[in-house]
């Protein structure tokens, strides 16, 4: 019979130097398989140094990217940033903390200040260790990569300083960037400051501006985000686009807030309005694929504009959007 047992993770171990650590006990029994037990052997696991070891391996010297291992609850295990220490708390959304044994997956999140690539894998355990011995203390590795600043400040002072605009009208504020590779593909997008923080659209998928005076609130119920409706008139009469808080669809934690814009975003013949703090610019920009996202549909972002200081602009994908408020939305009709 063995069984494992973790001695304080958070806190300094005798059995390590003053380290936390894992011990591993395995029990000792006579000849006699139904015998008693009568002793065991306790090894010790040099947490410290194996774990960071690990970790560094596994970065294999890549820049700009730290790796971290946790648990369940976010508690950082071992940590290639100084900034996090054995015991802290390392932020992580709620579906990345809660992943299935032996999954991973990956989102864009913000790591201290930056856009980041954060990508999680959950341990599986080893042949019965952690799988039929009755033990269960799943390890989470994390690896998060950062690709650009936030523009959450400057945002804020583009909020004071830009005349609001619809799409297509005046471009002097269009945002300096790198210019892309010789031949690289210019396209044309739409930039607007959603949550505090600039974000891009394919001018293509944006039909029209206009201000959330417009909205007419919708009752209680339905999607989360819906912050009402909006009255187009169209060839055949009049239709009623849905509207949704574009803040809150990115980040559940901005769900209650209401912007002073409304974009009307459009994808073949499926509309939708989006709330925005305000209009930017529309540019012609090279925008750069995240080659982790371009893979999964169900990802907002799956490209991203670099700005000439190292700033990153995320660049939202119309039809992800609507797939994301397509399963609970109810389908305007002709008023």
């Amino acid at each position: 019979m063995s069984k494992v047992t973790l001695l304080n993770l958070s806190g300094p171990s005798p059995f390590n130097a003053g380290q936390a650590t894992w011990v591993y006990h395995a029990g000792l029994h006579g000849t006699d398989l139904d015998s008693h037990c009568i002793g065991g052997i306790g090894l010790v696991f040099d947490a410290r140094e194996e774990l960071q070891a690990m970790l560094q391996g596994g970065l294999a010297g890549k820049l700009r990217s730290q790796a971290f291992f946790v648990d369940r609850g976010g508690r950082v295990i071992a940590s290639t940033d100084p900034a996090w220490q054995q015991g802290d708390i390392l932020e992580l959304d709620s579906a990345l903390l809660t992943l299935p044994k032996g999954t991973s997956a990956s989102k864009l999140s913000v790591y201290r200040g930056n856009y980041a690539v954060v990508a999680c894998s959950v341990s599986a355990g080893y042949r019965e260790f952690k799988r039929s011995d009755g033990y269960s203390d799943d390890v989470i590795a994390v690896v998060i990569e950062t690709l650009g600043e936030v523009l959450e400040n400057r945002a804020v002072q583009a909020l004071n300083m830009t005349t609001r605009r619809a799409p297509g009208a005046s471009r002097e504020n269009v945002l300096p960037v790198k210019a892309g590779s010789d031949g690289a593909e210019l396209e044309r997008f739409a930039t607007f400051i959603a949550g505090g923080r600039i974000y891009a659209l394919a001018a293509c998928n944006v039909q029209e501006a206009c201000s959330v005076n417009e909205l007419i609130p919708s009752t209680p119920g339905g999607h989360p985000q819906s912050a009402g409706m909006l009255v187009r008139v169209t060839p055949t009469g009049r239709e009623l686009l849905w509207v949704y808080n574009l803040a809150g669809l990115i980040d559940e934690r901005h769900a209650a807030y209401v912007g002073n814009e409304i974009i009307v975003v459009c994808t073949g013949q499926q509309r939708i309005g989006l709330c925005v703090d305000a209009l930017h610019s529309v540019g012609d920009y090279t925008a750069l694929p995240l080659s982790a996202f371009t893979a999964d549909p169900g990802r907002l972002t799956t490209q991203v504009i670099r700005t000439e200081d190292d700033s990153m602009i995320p660049v939202l994908d119309a039809a992800a959007m609507l797939r994301r408020v397509e399963a609970r939305m109810t389908r305007p009709v002709a008023a």
